[in-house]
């Protein structure tokens, strides 16, 4: 068991170590291009695979801890102290983190 669980770690690490070298470099030769009004098209920041396979999860994890330090700690004091703007913080510790997660086109990030 303790095998099966190693040999699937290293062939995890391997494929995203030889993800992180190359797509950046298959990325490169799409940085750039004109679209037929001339301006420059969209840039991605990252690539499609990296977003896929780390951005995306490691987002996924943000939401999960940002909606229970919301609902904890923040929600109870903020609906005491100014329940009017209980929007707020919802924005940026839930809305934000989804958007990103879920809205947001792959390699946008």
């Amino acid at each position: 068991m303790l095998n099966r669980i190693r040999q699937t770690t290293a062939a995890f690490c391997l494929v995203a170590l030889v993800a992180g070298v190359t797509l950046p470099l298959s990325a490169s030769a799409n940085d750039s291009f004109i679209n037929s009004s001339g301006s420059e098209a969209n840039k991605t920041t990252s690539p499609v695979m990296l977003d896929l396979l780390l951005l995306r999860p490691v987002g996924l994890v943000s939401l999960a801890v940002s909606t229970v330090l919301f609902v904890v700690p923040v929600l109870p004091l903020t609906l005491i102290t100014r329940p009017a703007e209980i929007g707020k913080p919802f924005e940026s510790m839930v809305l934000e983190p989804a958007r990103f997660v879920w809205a947001d086109p792959l390699g946008s990030h």
